[in-house]
């Protein structure tokens, strides 16, 4: 008994050794195994779901693009008025990372128009470009329809439409004028001809003044339809606009003296009429210079009532309504007013060259003087003289030439005295 009892203990420490090292064993191969086996089921599963070669996928709405036109005019003298804005749903075959990364802008879908041989409705097959590695698995609608016509071209006059066309009264719309008279477009004879104008829309709200701007050309059929510009070629586009807006008004006809020697109360002027009707901008309407002032020149007024006709000069950029534009001039210069004649004999030269000599051969000259009575009463032949001036006569001018003989009047009660008329003199150069 006793022997057995102390065996028992090794036999024990023998079979736990034992079952370590198996625990070790299976740790060392089969936890290995396990890991490789899920990392394989991992990898099966990756390429089944992202590198799958047969992984389709459909790319909606992809509009088709008409290839060829410029050819298929220049062979053919035809253009097409069909195809544009068609679209096609395009299914594509490949590997799904491949596929992941497609967008619509990586498609395109075109047709071949250069392939058209005549006139009429042409199904033409859709040709899809797909990025490297994609495979097309099918079309649909797979060929587009496309008609085909005549190129023409037709010269269309341009016209203008006023919508809101509300003018104030007194105001009236004038010619407008284009940049050009008309507008060349070009295409299949079908569009071309369907066309009735060419139209310029100008909004005319608010408008009481000319303007300019650059305007859209637009197409209308016979209905007045908007004719769509796809299939067309138009030049030009835009087109350079005036517009004139004009105002008709009266404008006081304005008059002044040439030299303010009148005093304003011994003096009134009668106009007539005394408005004349125009027809401009505005603007230029209310400009200071919309009629130039007549000029009424006292020093050529001989007696105290006074008349003359003239046609007042008004703005170039004015119209005149009246065929006759003819204004009345009335003076009438009161009667305190007078004139008076002297006999001047003292005539002076000025300005000579000290080279030349200078005779007046005239010994007097009758002058007109006009001024009030008291101002007058001052002057005599004393305290008037001319004076010649002969600037820019030198050593080789010789003869008799007339000049003109300039009025002083030398005194001081005499202020506001003026000669009536012009004067002049023989002067003898030697």
């Amino acid at each position: 008994m006793k022997k057995n009892d102390s065996a028992l203990p090794r036999n024990v420490e023998k079979t736990d050794g034992v079952r370590k090292r198996a625990r070790k064993t299976v740790l060392r191969t089969v936890i290995p195994a396990v890991l490789c086996l899920l990392g394989a089921l991992a990898l099966w599963m990756y390429v089944m779901q992202a590198e799958s070669p047969t992984y389709t996928e459909t790319v909606n709405g992809i509009e088709v693009k008409l290839d060829g036109l410029d050819v298929l005019g220049e062979k053919t003298g035809l253009s097409v008025y069909s195809g544009e804005g068609v679209t096609v749903d395009v299914t594509v075959s490949g590997k799904k990372s491949l596929i992941a990364k497609l967008s619509p802008g990586d498609v395109s879908a075109t047709v071949d128009v250069s392939k058209i041989k005549e006139a009429g409705k042409i199904q033409l097959p859709v040709v899809v470009d797909l990025p490297a590695g994609l495979t097309l698995s099918g079309t649909d609608p797979g060929t587009v329809s496309v008609y085909a016509d005549e190129t023409v071209s037709r010269s269309i006059p341009i016209k203008e439409k006023l919508p809101n066309l509300i003018l104030p009264q007194d105001y009236k719309l004038g010619k407008i004028e284009f940049g050009f008279d008309s507008v060349t477009v070009e295409g299949p004879a079908g569009k071309v001809n369907g066309i009735n104008e060419a139209q310029v829309v100008i909004d005319m709200t608010g408008k009481t003044s000319s303007f300019s701007a650059i305007y859209p050309i637009t197409f209308t059929d016979s209905l007045g339809a908007v004719v769509t510009m796809d299939y067309l070629k138009c030049s030009p586009t835009e087109v350079d606009v005036s517009v004139p807006v004009l105002q008709t008004a009266e404008l006081k006809v304005p008059y002044r003296f040439r030299y303010g020697l009148l005093p304003e109360d011994g003096v009134s002027v009668t106009l007539t009429p005394s408005v004349l009707t125009v027809t401009g901008d505005e603007k230029d309407i209310a400009s200071d210079s919309a009629i130039i002032p007549i000029t009424i020149d006292e020093k050529t007024i001989t007696t105290n009532s006074y008349s003359f006709t003239v046609t007042p000069e008004i703005s170039s950029k004015l119209s005149l309504d009246s065929e006759n534009g003819e204004v009345t001039v009335n003076v009438e210069i009161s009667p305190s007013i007078i004139t008076k004649e002297l006999v001047v004999d003292k005539i002076t030269v000025t300005g000579a060259d000290s080279s030349v000599k200078c005779e007046v051969i005239d010994e007097s000259v009758n002058v007109t003087l006009r001024g009030t009575k008291e101002q007058l009463a001052s002057v005599t032949d004393r305290n008037v003289y001319l004076t010649v001036d002969m600037t820019g006569y030198d050593a080789g001018s010789t003869g008799t030439v007339v000049r003109p003989a300039a009025v002083v009047v030398e005194s001081e009660e005499a202020d506001g005295v003026f000669e009536v008329g012009t004067y002049s003199v023989q002067v003898k150069i030697s």
